[in-house]
């Protein structure tokens, strides 16, 4: 009996994922510490390239606890999620102004901006699953509740 209901909330969750893509819809802040000129800079040529979504606070950070209260968009199933960042590259000692930050962070990128696209339920961030990702982990517990009824 467990298997059916598991069956059934398989199919319904199967159909909620195919029927839109959802995403994240969000742009972050501007870091206040830089002028307003390179500010109203960098704001000409970004809405002159795209179409910007609506800033949020938490959009820069998807490890963030709170980041799954950040607007979320349907897409026609057959768009795709897409996450944009930007890159600079120098001597540290070039970039920053004032105090350095000590962070030792991966280089994931080559170019900026670096553009991300991928086609799963919220998958412009780094806390949700792909759907290949669901339906294997759902598989698994399938498997293993039918043991557990042996």
């Amino acid at each position: 009996m467990s298997i059916i209901v598991s069956l059934i909330i398989f199919e319904f969750l199967l159909f909620l994922y195919s029927e839109a893509l959802h995403c994240y819809n969000c742009a972050s802040t501007l870091p206040a510490n830089i002028s307003k000129d390179a500010q109203r800079a960098f704001k000409t040529v970004l809405y002159s390239t795209f179409m910007v979504p609506p800033v949020d606070r938490l959009c820069n950070n998807s490890n963030d606890v709170e980041f799954i209260t950040v607007k979320q968009i349907s897409c026609s199933p057959n768009d795709q999620c897409i996450k944009i960042t930007f890159v600079m590259r120098s001597c540290q000692a070039l970039i920053y102004r004032g105090k350095m930050i000590g962070d030792d962070v991966e280089c994931r990128h080559d170019r900026s901006p670096s553009i991300c696209r991928c086609s799963s339920y919220l998958c412009n961030s780094a806390l949700r699953f792909s759907l290949c990702s669901y339906i294997s982990s759902l598989a698994f517990f399938m498997i293993l509740s039918s043991f557990a009824n042996v």
